[in-house]
C-alpha cells in the first residue's frame, strides 16, 4: 500500500479509489503542551466531562478534581491533545472509589512521581512511562495497561491485571517489579535490576 500524508477533499476521493493507506502524522508545527498533576488548583486547561486538555504550554490539574470525578463514577482522561508532543507528570497521589477508570495520554512521555495511583476500574497509559519514585498502581476491578515503554530505576507494584504492550526497562531497568494478578506480556523484554514477582498466571504473546 502507498502512504499519503497531505489529503485534500479530491485527494481523499482519489486515495480511496486507489486503495492508499493513511497515517495520522503530526503537522510540522505540532505544539508541546505539558500537564502536571499536583495538589494545586487546576489551570491552563479545561475539562469537558471527564476529559482534560491543555490550553496553554504549561497546564496543571488538581488531583482532587480527578479523584472527585472517579468517585462519581466518571471515567477520566488526561490528554495533551491531538498532534501534541507534550508530557504528563503525576506529582500527587490519585485515588478514586467509583466504578471508573483513568487514562493518561502523552506521546512525549508520562512521568510518575507519586507513590500511588488507585482506581476501581482500569488504568491506561498511552505513551512512554518513566518512574521517578517507588510506585503502586492499583486497579481493583480492571487492568493496568501500558501502551508504551516503562523505564526507571524504581520499584513498581501492580495490583490488578497487568498488560505490557511495550518493552520494560529497555532504557533504564526497573529496580523490582511485582504484579499481584494475571499478566499479559506482549513485548520482547522485561528488565529489572532486582527481582520480578508474578502472583498470577502469565501470558506471553511474543
Amino acid at each position: 500500500a502507498r502512504i499519503v500524508r497531505t489529503i485534500g477533499a479530491l485527494g481523499l476521493a482519489v486515495a480511496l479509489v486507489l486503495g492508499f493507506t493513511f497515517l495520522s502524522v503530526p503537522p510540522a508545527g505540532a505544539t508541546s503542551y505539558d500537564i502536571t498533576i499536583t495538589s494545586n488548583p487546576t489551570s491552563g486547561g479545561e475539562w469537558s466531562g471527564g476529559v482534560f486538555t491543555p490550553t496553554s504550554s504549561s497546564a496543571n490539574v488538581d488531583a482532587s478534581d480527578i479523584n472527585s470525578l472517579l468517585n462519581s463514577g466518571t471515567n477520566v482522561t488526561v490528554t495533551v491533545g491531538p498532534f501534541n508532543t507534550g508530557t504528563i507528570e503525576v506529582k500527587a497521589p490519585i485515588s478514586g472509589s467509583g466504578d471508573a477508570g483513568l487514562t493518561l495520554s502523552a506521546p512525549g512521555g508520562i512521568a510518575i512521581a507519586t507513590s500511588v495511583i488507585a482506581t476501581s476500574a482500569s488504568q491506561t497509559y498511552d505513551g512512554p512511562v518513566s518512574l521517578l519514585e517507588n510506585t503502586a498502581l492499583v486497579s481493583l476491578g480492571g487492568s493496568v495497561q501500558f501502551n508504551g515503554t516503562v523505564d526507571g530505576n524504581e520499584d513498581l507494584t501492580l495490583n490488578g491485571n497487568a498488560v505490557f504492550n511495550g518493552q520494560v526497562g529497555s532504557n533504564t531497568a526497573l529496580n523490582n517489579l511485582v504484579v499481584n494478578g494475571p499478566t499479559i506480556i506482549d513485548t520482547t523484554s522485561v528488565n529489572t535490576a532486582g527481582f520480578q514477582t508474578y502472583d498470577g498466571p502469565v501470558s506471553l504473546l511474543q
